[in-house]
């Protein structure tokens, strides 16, 4: 019996998975927040930290530090909008006053 690839190319993507590495910046969005405090989109997935040369396994009551190198999963096709927003989450911001 021969099957037939009935999936569509949009199908596909949402099926492949890739992985993406930021480092927090002194002073970001999240720096010293709980990952339980951190808004992620349903389609992406904090998978690793690495700190200080060891790997930590992400809960909720973990915290996350300045220089810290998180490790995240997310849709191929959303590469794009989840680097974006990793950006915006991990990098430095004004202080306010």
């Amino acid at each position: 019996m021969i099957y037939e690839n009935t999936s569509t190319e949009d199908e596909d993507d949402e099926n492949l998975k890739i992985t993406l590495e930021v480092v927090v910046q002194h002073g970001s969005l999240i720096t010293d927040k709980f990952v339980k405090e951190i808004d992620l989109p349903s389609y992406c997935l904090l998978i690793l930290i690495k700190r200080e040369g060891s790997d930590i396994i992400p809960r909720g009551d973990t915290k996350i530090l300045a220089g810290d190198n998180l490790i995240l999963m997310t849709n191929l096709n959303r590469e794009v909008i989840t680097r974006e927003l990793l950006n915006e989450m991990t990098t430095f911001t004004s202080y306010k006053q």
